[in-house]
């Protein structure tokens, strides 16, 4: 489902530069649609698409969770169901402060068992030319049990990527401390 704001077709078919942002709702994708927004506000050559991606309910030994207990199968798909109309209110609300700000947005609503999968997958099949996602932190240990978005479209997708870090509340900025060079005599 695409919602054009404020340009025309013919706007669209000249080179643009088209900006993807993934978000799931969570803090890290709410910091990637800023960035993302002030990328492309006030820009007459961008256009914001945003893309949400459903996570299916979660599948056991490479098959859906209803496969072992198949008379939970109307359960899961009304919970899958859910999840959609959760995410088309959530990016309804993005693309709204999208025309609010003057920017050209595009919105898609989709389900996938792998989230990053289907990032590239769009990304490639619209000729994107940056994808930006939100990162969780997740250290070696958890992205290798639990998968990272992040990394995963960082190393698959067919353009630059920009990962955003949530800034904790009450942080500084991780930098070295200045040096400085004190004579002694």
């Amino acid at each position: 489902h695409a919602e054009r704001c404020a340009r025309s077709d013919a706007y669209t078919s000249t080179m643009v530069f088209r900006v993807l942002v993934a978000t799931d709702g969570s803090a890290h994708g709410t910091a990637a649609f800023e960035r993302a927004l002030s990328l492309v506000v006030r820009r007459e050559d961008t256009a914001l698409t945003i893309l949400y991606v459903a996570q299916k309910l979660p599948f056991i030994f490479g098959g859906p969770v209803y496969a072992a207990a198949p008379e939970h199968y109307e359960t899961v798909e009304a919970v899958n169901r859910t999840f959609l109309m959760e995410g088309k209110r959530f990016v309804q609300s993005l693309a709204t402060k999208c025309r609010q700000c003057g920017v050209f947005v595009e919105t898609r609503v989709t389900q996938a068992d792998h989230t990053g999968d289907e990032i590239c997958r769009y990304a490639e099949s619209t000729d994107v030319s940056l994808i930006v996602v939100g990162c969780r932190g997740l250290g070696v240990v958890k992205r290798l049990l639990l998968g990272s978005t992040s990394y995963f479209v960082l190393h698959h997708a067919p353009c630059p990527v920009l990962v955003v870090k949530l800034k904790e509340e009450g942080s500084t900025p991780q930098r070295p401390p200045p040096t400085t060079s004190t004579k002694m005599d």
